[in-house]
């Protein structure tokens, strides 16, 4: 053995670990998948659309054969006999003794077994996704900045300002936390570029922002319209419910009036108030004095 042998990563000694080739074949699943995400991501980019978006409907016709065959055997009716449970059958003999049935008393293992046929077998490689400290994590990739997107930046920021969510839109490829993430490190590398951008005011497009967010906004008039027939529209509303409460406050003083008329004839007594005063004196006339405290003796 030379010494450039010795100075390679891997040294020809030993024997080859059964797990090599599915070590390999998962490597290249991995290498492959990681550039149809980076083709999407381009795609995305190109077409000023989100990712997620595009992830959805890019499901290739492998998966969507899957997905088909899956819910075809779930939706299949299971068979009578799966689920039974294993119990002692009782029967008549020729006698007219009653005895068990012999059959009943053996339990076949393989039964369970049989509607496995219709099932998909998958060797699966355990290579293919390793679990790593970013399985679990909620973080995308996210790629690099170009001149262009970062002059596209600038300009966002001297027309909307800090506002990031409107900013977003602008670029749907990528999420609020990346341009906000990208934001602090521009602000931190090139402060004096950023205070320029933020005090040189620029007019808002809307022709400009609607072709990069792909969103269609109404015009002014438009929107006076529709606040308009809202305004009409509650103003409306709430007359129906003043005439609808002065019906309901009518029809109870009529209930009122009409369940008063049956107690008393149709007569209304008029209640006079009295004094306390009188009231007091009305209530001394059957009063019968018996002592005073002065002639208690003590």
């Amino acid at each position: 053995m030379t010494l450039g042998e010795l100075t390679k990563r891997t040294i020809p000694i030993g024997k080859t670990s059964k797990n090599f080739e599915k070590a390999k074949d998962g490597k290249k699943i991995q290498m492959s998948k990681r550039e149809e995400r980076k083709k999407l991501r381009q795609r995305a980019r190109d077409e000023r659309i989100s990712l997620e978006k595009l992830e959805k409907g890019n499901k290739s016709d492998d998966e969507k054969e899957r997905f088909a065959r899956t819910k075809k055997m779930m939706d299949e009716d299971l068979p009578e006999t799966r689920g039974q449970a294993n119990v002692l059958q009782l029967q008549m003999d020729e006698n007219g003794m009653m005895t068990y049935n012999q059959e009943s008393t053996v339990v076949d293992r393989h039964s369970a077994t049989t509607d496995n046929n219709s099932k998909e077998r998958v060797v699966e490689n355990t290579f293919d996704n390793p679990i790593t400290s970013a399985t679990y994590s909620k973080r995308k990739f996210t790629d690099r900045w170009t001149p262009v997107e970062v002059a596209e930046l600038y300009k966002a920021l001297s027309q909307w300002g800090t506002d990031f969510g409107l900013i977003a839109q602008l670029f749907p490829y990528r999420t609020r936390r990346q341009i906000k993430s990208k934001f602090l490190l521009e602000e931190k590398q090139r402060p004096h570029l950023i205070e320029f951008a933020l005090l040189r005011k620029l007019p808002a497009e809307m022709e400009e922002y609607t072709g990069k967010s792909g969103k269609e906004f109404k015009s002014l008039d438009e929107y006076e319209e529709e606040m308009k027939q809202l305004k009409d529209k509650h103003e409306k509303e709430i007359k129906e419910m003043t005439a609808a409460k002065e019906k309901a406050k009518a029809e109870d003083q009529t209930k009122a009036k009409g369940a008063y008329d049956s107690i008393h004839g149709g007569t209304v007594t008029k209640v006079s108030s009295k004094s306390k005063k009188a009231v007091l004196l009305e209530f001394r006339k059957n009063e019968e004095v018996v002592g005073t405290i002065e002639d208690r003796k003590l």
